[in-house]
């Protein structure tokens, strides 16, 4: 299903104040980033790992009985363009708080990003990272003192969006899979809400680009996002490590070193991917993974996105749906005046209300609902 409806004037929206044009979102951004641990924070920085960035906040709510089954964790994973950005910052917390209050548990991940230690070509760390996490909760974090639930509603915007919408469609692919080895099963979300959630990176070079914040001149067969241009010189060619000119490269990537194999445009995959390609602007889509095995998702996006296009949420709608997989669409048709991207869209508070209603409304009306092994 697809739904194209217009609430900002519902809700507080955070990008209120934005004025013209559509500047990155506060705290997704990499504003204010990170806060200090709030009070009603069950634990601050607990590690899921052993490298420094592998690290989480739990959030249970006041009078919580470890073990409770009543709510679904929310797992959730910042945006901030793959580079910056923290599990957090302000509107992130500002979110958290009223789905603790609800009775939410809820777990938000920090993971390797590209800044850190100057280092591009962090793929596929990032996916690593989130699904060692998610393990995390169905581990360590399902026993005392947190007893989480092991039935997990990964949520993500942005960036983040795009590694839970990963979460969803990789979960079972060995070759993304996190050392060390652990039954697919721990990494399966039961249900996946990316907000704002990039799925195609290979058709940002193939059909075009398009920057324009108004959407007025911006045609639904385009994307917002350049590829153009010489060097690491966009978000996705930072997470890749790959410039998206050069047919096939090899070379030291920071500390890594990578062969970047370019499938050319005329060669797109037309159907689901079974193992990695080479070209990592096609293996860390999630739109060429996506098989009848996925879990429900619930896409939120703008019609109006002056970051991530609508037509890569539809296409990732599509997709599902072409799979069979239990899926819902959520267009916001407001101002192209605001900011309508990640919690831009509805703000912090109504971003909370909108998981939700996903999670109590929507979810248990799919056939899949409860068939997870962790939500029976």
């Amino acid at each position: 299903m697809i739904m194209i409806q217009s609430l900002l004037p519902l809700v507080f929206l955070a990008t209120s104040s934005f004025g013209g044009g559509c500047p990155v979102p506060p705290c997704e951004g990499g504003m204010n980033c990170p806060e200090p641990c709030p009070a009603y924070a069950a634990d601050c920085d607990v590690a899921y790992g052993s490298e420094p960035w592998q690290l989480l906040d739990v959030y249970l709510p006041a009078g919580w009985t470890p073990g409770d089954m009543s709510r679904p964790t929310v797992f959730y994973v910042h945006g901030g363009g793959w580079s910056q950005g923290d599990k957090r910052c302000k509107t992130v917390l500002q979110m958290i708080e009223p789905l603790v209050i609800a009775g939410y548990p809820v777990v938000s991940v920090n993971y390797e990003l590209t800044q850190q230690g100057a280092n591009p070509g962090t793929w596929p760390q990032p996916l690593f990272d989130v699904k060692l996490a998610l393990a995390w909760v169905r581990g360590p974090g399902s026993q005392l003192p947190y007893g989480l639930p092991g039935c997990v509603a990964a949520v993500g915007t942005s960036a983040g969006g795009h590694l839970v919408n990963l979460l969803g469609a990789t979960w079972d692919v060995a070759e993304l899979a996190p050392l060390p080895p652990s039954p697919p099963d721990l990494f399966r979300p039961d249900l996946v809400l990316p907000i704002s959630g990039p799925t195609d990176f290979f058709v940002l070079g193939c059909v075009g680009s398009c920057n324009d914040s108004s959407c007025a001149t911006c045609p639904q067969g385009q994307v917002c996002g350049d590829l153009s241009g010489p060097g690491l010189d966009t978000p996705v060619e930072q997470l890749v490590g790959c410039v998206w000119e050069t047919p096939s490269t090899t070379g030291a990537i920071g500390a890594r070193s990578r062969t970047c194999r370019r499938v050319p445009c005329t060669q797109r995959p037309s159907s689901a991917l079974t193992q990695l390609t080479g070209d990592p602007f096609i293996d860390a889509s999630p739109i060429f993974w996506v098989d009848g095995g996925d879990p429900a998702c619930y896409q939120v996006g703008a019609v109006c996105d002056p970051l991530v296009h609508a037509s890569q949420l539809l296409a990732y709608q599509a997709a599902l749906v072409g799979a069979g997989v239990d899926a819902n669409l959520v267009l916001e048709n407001g101002s192209p005046m605001r900011c309508l991207h990640a919690l831009g869209i509805y703000g912090p508070a109504g971003t909370a209300m909108l998981i939700d209603q996903a999670v109590t409304v929507w979810w248990p009306s799919v056939p899949s609902y409860g068939t997870g092994s962790f939500c029976r």
